[in-house]
């Protein structure tokens, strides 16, 4: 099924309304250092908080009732760390909607939506952003299903090409400073690594299309690779390799209260770290336990 067929079959319809303070659609999720975890959900549309101590949501950010307005169809999420770039940080969310990228401030309520770039530039060279990552200097990656490729976005300048790669769904970054890209093609994880003269050479981590629908993806500090898939009900596990190669997905969590994840981040906050996954099918923001796969409700 092409890739955008796939995307499309994970939004929920427009035009819901907002009832309650529970999840709508939950697509993707991203964490603080502090804890508090941020939650794109497509159907109310916006970008829910969950605050540590919390077991209810509130929303954060309400996104627009009419096409093309911010956040009308938001798909991904990152939070960046305080940097020269991000004075207070940032949540950034990919807007299909608006073909953009919008900053959110995370210490005030509902704050305004500012485009990442400047003005006209990154409505009119990005399509669908799918997944997000961003590096501690401020510097930003995003995929782009329509124009399948990936973008560096430097602090203050606009998305540049790095690479030429179809249906990605996750990106993480590496302390190395390279890219895990995850995608629903051939070779279903590739790694990206920065040359000195400023390109980027694409390697393949994984053969063959082992995953059924991957989604989100998050690096552990235990140096695996957690993948999100939504129609095999579950998030696979990769270890890393001594010589840092991947190796063959296992089932790490699968099957209720699984229902269809698609978001999938780290949470650092706690110890040991958990992984956070954002179910749209089940409405429920989950916790997984590193050491066995353990999952738990952590809000609906």
């Amino acid at each position: 099924m092409p890739a955008l067929l796939l995307l499309a079959a994970s939004f929920a319809p427009r035009g819901a309304t907002v009832e309650g303070d529970s999840f709508k659609y939950p697509l993707a999720c991203a964490t603080g250092d502090d804890g508090t975890i941020y939650v794109v959900d497509r159907r109310l549309p916006g970008v829910w908080r969950l605050k540590t101590g919390e077991d209810r949501p509130t929303i954060f950010k309400t996104g627009g009732r009419v096409f093309r307005t911010p956040l009308n169809a938001p798909r991904c999420v990152a939070v960046a760390a305080p940097s020269k770039a991000f004075t207070e940080g940032a949540v950034l969310v990919g807007d299909s909607a608006t073909r953009a990228i919008y900053r959110l401030d995370p210490t005030t309520d509902e704050p305004t939506a500012e485009p990442l770039a400047p003005a006209g530039d990154v409505p009119g060279r990005l399509g669908v952003p799918s997944a997000l990552a961003a590096g501690n200097d401020g510097t930003v990656f995003a995929a782009d299903l329509e124009s399948q490729r990936i973008y560096r976005i430097a602090p203050g300048g606009g998305p540049t090409p790095i690479a030429a790669l179809p249906g990605v769904r996750g990106l993480c970054l590496v302390a190395d400073g390279s890219l895990l890209a995850v995608t629903s093609e051939n070779d279903a994880v590739r790694r990206l690594a920065p040359a000195e003269d400023g390109s980027w050479t694409v390697a393949t981590a994984v053969t063959g299309r082992p995953f059924r629908n991957p989604q989100g993806a998050a690096f552990g500090p235990d140096r695996a690779l957690y993948i999100a898939d939504n129609a095999a009900a579950c998030v696979w596990k990769l270890s890393s390799t001594a010589d840092g190669r991947l190796t063959q997905p296992k089932k790490f969590a699968a099957g209720e209260p699984l229902v269809g994840p698609t978001g999938v981040c780290l949470d650092r906050s706690t110890d040991p770290p958990r992984l956070i996954v954002a179910d749209p099918r089940a409405k429920t923001l989950f916790a997984i336990r590193l050491s066995d796969g353990a999952v738990t409700t952590l809000a609906e």
